[in-house]
């Protein structure tokens, strides 16, 4: 077998193990972003969006997250070009502190919804 062959399985075996090596890691890190079983939120959704023309794709969403009593948040994050900006809104008994747009006001129905 000539020295190029075994340099070719020597770099074949190293990207191998590698791999390996990396998807353990990813594995190890999503099993420590489950939810726990114990959190107190009843109600959510998820809306996805594209709010700006020149950015291709929904990057952009609005995550609603509320407990029993129908308090909690509303969390928009939009992606602009080279530009990401997130805001919040309190909920207090269902109702926001401050207007919402028409997805955050469809995110809050639908959070809303599931506590039923």
């Amino acid at each position: 077998m000539s020295w190029f062959w075994l340099g070719l399985v020597f770099v074949n075996a190293v990207w191998l193990v590698s791999l390996t090596v990396f998807v353990i890691l990813i594995a190890r890190r999503k099993q420590k972003i489950t939810i726990p079983d114990n959190l107190p939120v009843f109600g959510w959704s998820l809306i996805r969006f594209n709010p700006f023309s020149e950015v291709g794709g929904h990057h952009s969403f609005v995550l609603t997250l509320l407990d029993m009593h129908k308090n909690g948040v509303v969390l928009t994050g939009l992606h602009g070009r080279g530009l990401t900006r997130f805001y919040t809104k309190s909920v207090s008994g269902g109702f926001p502190d401050q207007p919402l747009s028409d997805e955050e006001t469809k995110g809050l129905k639908e959070a809303l919804q599931k506590l039923k």
